[in-house]
């Protein structure tokens, strides 16, 4: 008789799957959505007050406009005077007019400031303007 050391082994290979990286794949994945996730809202925190409305679908990316409580006025993130403001409405309106445009007011805000604003965005001729509700979930309600 050989000696064993000759001989093939007849172990049969392992058929089984390890899942673990996957799952510590899936885990770490997990955690970098989790603390993306909240950085994906409109950069300007206001206390947004409840409605229900017919959802407007968004199918590029619309112009923002805040209004704070203390009257602030924000395009997009960034703090803008009615004059400035004004300036880029009008651009806005001499090269895209269908452009949409989504009015984020405080709860607590002057009801005059926001309607400074929507009789701004009115007189540029721009029309497809919508109110921001909290109880929006695509953003936008009318």
């Amino acid at each position: 008789m050989r000696p064993s050391r000759y001989r093939r082994s007849r172990k049969l290979p392992i058929a089984n799957i390890n899942i673990t990286p996957f799952v510590d794949v899936l885990l770490v994945l997990l955690v970098v959505f989790m603390v993306a996730a909240p950085a994906l809202n409109v950069g300007v925190p206001v206390n947004l007050p409840k409605g229900t409305g017919q959802k407007v679908a968004t199918d590029n990316q619309p112009l923002v406009i805040t209004v704070k409580t203390n009257g602030s006025v924000f395009l997009g993130d960034v703090a803008m005077t009615a004059e400035q403001l004004d300036a880029r409405l009008t651009q806005l309106a001499a090269t895209n007019r269908e452009k949409k445009i989504y009015v984020r007011g405080d709860k607590n805000a002057s009801y005059g400031t926001i309607m400074a604003v929507m009789n701004n965005v009115a007189q540029k001729g721009l029309t497809r303007v919508s109110l921001i509700t909290e109880g929006s979930s695509n953003g936008a309600n009318k």
